[in-house]
């Protein structure tokens, strides 16, 4: 157990060395603490006044600088100043964890986006003067996987196309900005020979939007305003003492896979009356159009 434990490490430090490697993001800070108490987008002011105040730890924040389209235009050809920051925030997981847009839309999976609301903050108030983008919210999943080759081919596989391809199955999901200046210096090899090591896939030039997860600055923007809608509605019903047993069911997972509650809540699915809040899935257009509008209130 401890040799695999020490291999995995080991296969996760080389992944990551590849992935900055790959592209012109570097590590701004790691482990990184917020507060309500020195953060005004993690305090929420309720409906009764009460201010909640978020705190965590966001596991990496990576940054770059680069000219807006504007600075270039006016450059011709000259060295633009930078005075743009593109900021990234990735979370480590141990297990299987995939970012899910309808998970974020019901409240379920907010956490991603809270650190992006937290970490942009944090960057303006680092670079004043200049514009802050959100690059991307990305998990990237600590794990060993294995790459099949042919043992009676009759030559060996080259060394670099098994890493190449072994990067690809260790590749970052989540979600990243469509700006092509954007998410090109999270990888400079997309759209080549080689898998991607973001969830970006190109051709010609263009993003396939069938294999690729993107989303416009502004809906990132806008993303991140409205889980703070959701967080906010999550606490006015806290103060209001709403604590009915009503747990969720979407697809095979439930509120109750891992409730310390169990024991006490006294759900259970044979009783009379008691069943599950059936959340269904929600087409991804709808869901940015309510994003875009604030969401609609759902029970």
């Amino acid at each position: 157990m401890l040799e695999r434990v020490e291999h995995t490490a080991d296969r996760t430090l080389w992944a990551l060395c590849e992935q900055l490697a790959r592209g012109d993001f570097h590590p701004e800070d790691v482990e990184v603490e917020f507060d309500g108490r020195d953060s005004k987008a993690m305090n929420l002011l309720l409906e009764d006044d009460t201010l909640m105040r978020l705190h965590g730890r966001i596991d990496r924040v990576d940054t770059c600088s680069g000219p807006s389209a504007a600075a270039q235009m006016a450059a011709e050809g000259q060295a633009p100043q930078d005075d743009e920051v593109y900021v990234k925030v990735i979370d480590y997981k141990t297990g299987s964890t995939s970012f899910d847009l309808v998970g974020v839309y019901y409240g379920l999976q907010l956490q991603l986006v809270v650190y992006l609301d937290a970490a942009m903050e944090r960057e303006r108030a680092k670079h004043k003067g200049k514009k802050v983008i959100p690059a991307g919210i990305l998990y990237y999943n600590i794990q060993d996987p294995f790459v099949t080759v042919d043992a009676e081919a009759a030559e060996a596989p080259d060394p670099r196309e098994l890493q190449a391809t072994l990067l690809g199955e260790l590749k970052m999901n989540g979600i990243v900005n469509r700006d092509r200046r954007i998410y090109s210096r999270m990888d400079r090899l997309i759209g080549g020979d080689v898998p991607p090591v973001i969830p970006v896939s190109e051709k010609g030039g263009q993003i396939v939007e069938r294999y690729s997860s993107v989303a416009a600055t502004r809906q990132l923007e806008d993303l991140c305003t409205f889980v703070r809608g959701r967080m906010t509605e999550f606490g006015n019903r806290i103060m209001e003492g709403h604590m009915a047993v009503n747990p969720y069911m979407r697809g095979d997972k439930t509120g109750c896979d891992y409730c310390k509650f169990a024991a006490v809540c006294g759900f259970d699915k044979k009783t009379p009356g008691y069943n599950y809040r059936r959340l269904g899935d929600v087409d991804s257009r709808e869901i940015w159009d309510q994003v875009e509008k604030g969401g609609p209130a759902w029970q």
